[in-house]
């Protein structure tokens, strides 16, 4: 959610004193943060981005772990996932207890949002798994059109559906023109219908701009102790 410039700066370097300990393989544009806890071997795992110190590769996926929510974190040495530009964003760890998955979403810099195995350490890409589509964007020149560009995934399963909130399709600045939207699929995999494709809806938004936000976005849901989202 863009407010003010500091909370941005604050939020990042809240990420960079998780990490302490910069990875060798970025150095800059550290954002994007998702935790999750892996109650078996009692470890946090953090996925985050940043950029690669190379000059012909654009944004990475990174990994790391600790025993503590807070941190500090120690990434795993080597980068997760590269590719040019900014098309390796917003990381999103799923553990999908129906299937038996641990799954990683990310992207998409004008591209599909994607999904993917991990492997039991979670700290890679489980050997030979697939790398479908969850999620395409739509190009058009409707201004009122935010899904040009999509990311920031978020994934809860609830009955018979997984429920995808997304966001799209500019951020920030001046000219924010971003909300959240939302799909729903019966896999985690995908391919997951938009809610204007379910409901024969303009849109899939569920939140835009407004008077205090301008550019609403990149959610997370929980479930409160009373089973409410």
């Amino acid at each position: 959610m863009q407010e003010s410039k500091p909370k941005d700066l604050i939020k990042w370097q809240n990420l960079c004193d998780a990490l302490r300990i910069k990875p060798g393989w970025a150095n800059k544009d550290f954002w994007a943060p998702h935790v999750i806890y892996d109650k078996n071997n009692k470890t946090y795992y953090l996925y985050y981005l940043s950029e690669s110190v190379s000059d012909t590769i654009g944004k990475c996926l990174g990994a790391a772990t600790s025993k503590n929510p807070e941190g500090p974190f120690t990434d795993k040495g080597t980068p997760l996932l590269c590719r040019e530009t900014f098309l390796n964003i917003d990381p999103m760890a799923f553990d999908d207890s129906a299937a038996g998955k641990k799954l990683l979403y990310w992207g998409s810099g004008y591209k599909a949002i994607k999904v993917q195995d991990l492997a039991e350490d979670r700290l890679s890409f489980k050997p030979g798994s697939v790398v479908p589509d969850v999620i395409h964007p739509i190009s058009n020149r409707d201004t009122e059109n935010y899904q040009k560009l999509i990311e920031g995934a978020w994934v809860v399963h609830n009955g018979d559906y997984y429920y995808l909130f997304y966001s799209g399709d500019n951020c920030c600045g001046v000219n924010a023109h971003y909300a959240v939207m939302a799909a729903r699929s019966k896999s985690a995999m995908g391919l997951f219908e938009t809610m204007a494709e379910a409901a024969g809806k303009k849109s899939s938004v569920i939140l835009e701009r407004n008077e205090r936000w301008k550019g609403p976005g990149h959610n997370s849901v929980v479930k409160d102790a009373a089973n409410q989202y």
